[in-house]
């Protein structure tokens, strides 16, 4: 059963990442993932080099980051040995590292056949990775969003997933093929703001990792994804968190008093033992998101449909109004598309409107309006 949730981006050839999986590790090893500037590897030239002397430059360039080489069927094996056959050449060792973390996600949550046809597109090609489905650059072409939700993606998610560090948007929510564990390398993106990893239902369960509550997140969401324990105090020191989604869990206590000054929206167990005043005078759900209302432990019915945010608002950079979009949209049964086809450009087109409209019953008729209007190639054939 799907729980009920909000949901809404120095130099020197080469191409590749690997480390071992968590079940590997099981002796000390060498520190996963690059640092913020990334130990160089030996440079060749500015022209694409040839097959032998990428997988020396891919090797070496993994191995000063600490990154154990694979060439074996894993996934980081499978995602070096594309990265050698490449013909996509990046004079830039930090984007070589995110380009090898993306192929290890890819290889090891079973692309293709794992993924469905709207995430897939061009992913694992010679192509620019940051333009591949559901993946986002900043203006230094460095992997700043990564949305894989509603079942898209299938297995366990990596830890070279901590070598995006560049990371501010984070969304695997809803994708109920994931087994494994949260990995704490999340920690490792230092600038992420948004952390969508609600309904992960399959999930081994487990508490939460602490490393992910980096101190920059304001939007965490860990409902009915198998967690259980006692609520980290970490989270309460998350200065500028102002959503939480927390329930639907296994937890067994925690205190969350200090988010109270922060807190604008969320939904958080009240019957586990979590100490949380704010809390326990209600978070309930409005046309703008939660509000101050009943107690959370009177007997009033659940939310049945996911609280919107408030489309007015525009928290994390922006991001709001595309996710906020985007769930509406896959709450009402239509397909999100991103391509050029009439139903991605109606997308596009309301991710960037200045026209907000506060009803989701308006909003799903705008969207077909708009696809009505790019299919019958408005303005050219309308008179």
């Amino acid at each position: 059963q799907t729980t009920p949730f909000p949901t809404p981006v120095s130099s020197s050839p080469v191409t590749g990442t690997t480390s071992p999986s968590r079940g590997e590790q099981q002796t000390p090893a060498p520190t996963l993932g690059p640092t913020r500037n990334p130990t160089r590897a030996p440079t060749l030239s500015t022209s694409p080099p040839t097959a032998d002397q990428s997988e020396a430059v891919i090797r070496a360039l993994l191995q000063s980051n600490g990154v154990p080489v694979k060439t074996d069927s894993s996934p980081q094996g499978r995602a070096f040995q594309h990265m050698v056959a490449d013909s996509f050449f990046i004079d830039n060792d930090r984007r070589m590292l995110q380009r090898y973390s993306l192929l290890v996600l890819w290889f090891g949550t079973n692309g293709p056949t794992g993924w469905i046809d709207d995430h897939r597109g061009s992913w694992a090609t010679s192509s620019d990775h940051c333009g591949w489905n559901r993946v986002t650059c900043n203006s230094d072409s460095l992997v700043q969003k990564l949305q894989l939700c509603c079942g898209s993606v299938s297995s366990s998610i990596p830890t070279e997933v901590g070598m995006l560090d560049s990371m501010k948007l984070i969304d695997f929510h809803r994708s109920t093929l994931l087994t494994g564990f949260i990995p704490s390398e999340i920690g490792r993106m230092s600038a992420l703001t948004w952390l969508d990893l609600n309904d992960l239902t399959g999930l081994t369960p487990s508490t939460i990792p602490e490393e992910i509550l980096v101190a920059s997140v304001e939007w965490l969401g860990l409902a009915g994804s198998q967690i259980r324990g006692s609520v980290p105090a970490r989270i309460s020191r998350l200065s500028s968190v102002t959503d939480v989604y927390i329930f639907d869990n296994d937890l067994t206590g925690g205190d969350l008093n200090e988010l109270c000054d922060t807190l604008e929206m969320g939904i958080i167990d009240c019957d586990d033992g979590i100490e949380c005043d704010c809390c326990k005078q209600g978070l309930r759900p409005t046309v703008h998101g939660f509000d101050v209302g009943e107690d959370c432990n009177a007997d009033s019915p659940p939310p049945t449909k996911s609280p919107t945010p408030n489309p007015t608002s525009t928290p994390t950079e922006g991001f709001s109004q595309e996710i906020t979009i985007r769930e509406l949209l896959e709450r009402n049964g239509v397909s999100v598309r991103t391509d050029s086809s009439p139903q991605g450009q109606a997308f596009g087109f309301m991710v960037t409107d200045e026209f907000l409209v506060d009803n989701e019953q308006r909003m799903v008729q705008r969207y077909a309006l708009l696809v009505l209007w790019f299919a019958t190639n408005g303005p050219s054939s309308w008179t």
